[in-house]
């Protein structure tokens, strides 16, 4: 901001950013108040040494795979790889940044799924490219006709994810 005619200028502290820099980096990660019973959990390696053994013991007793599994495995597996849970969560923190558009936009799409799967327009997207399908025009109806089509009726789709960030 410009100051008015008359008032002093203030410059910034150059050095006030690498100085805070310098200082988050001298606390560790795993540092807090450990009198709490959370941050001694969150900083806990017998947790995640804990939930590993709990999925061994599932597939031991003869566990099934499904989705909800998969997505648990994964989650824990993170964990366990890390060490403790809050480990977990800082490096989460550090990758959401690059994707984060497409995370804020996935549960849009989900809403947007389920409501046209709760309506008769996925029977009808359906039985249109049913019906227009040959071998021929199977490749080109299945790709550039639904890409194009779901692109213009979602302009996230089209612009939001594809955006590079600088």
């Amino acid at each position: 901001m410009h100051p008015k005619l008359g008032q002093p200028v203030t410059e910034i502290d150059r050095t006030l950013e690498e100085r805070t820099r310098a200082a988050q980096a001298a606390v560790p990660a795993d540092a807090g108040d450990d009198r709490t019973f959370a941050s001694r959990l969150n900083n806990s390696r017998l947790l995640s040494g804990l939930i590993g053994v709990i999925v061994v013991l599932y597939f031991h007793g003869g566990g099934t795979m499904d989705l909800n599994l998969i997505n648990f495995i994964i989650l824990f597996l993170g964990i366990i790889l890390l060490g403790t849970p809050i480990r977990y969560v800082e490096k989460l923190n550090e990758g959401i940044r690059t994707i984060s558009g497409i995370i804020l936009q996935y549960p849009f799409y989900a809403g947007i799924m389920a409501i046209m799967a709760s309506s008769v327009l996925v029977n009808m997207f359906s039985k249109f490219f049913v019906k227009i399908a040959t071998p021929h025009t199977l490749p080109f109806g299945a790709s550039s006709v639904r890409s194009s089509s779901i692109s213009s009726r979602l302009p996230a789709a089209a612009t939001g994810s594809s955006r590079t960030r600088s």
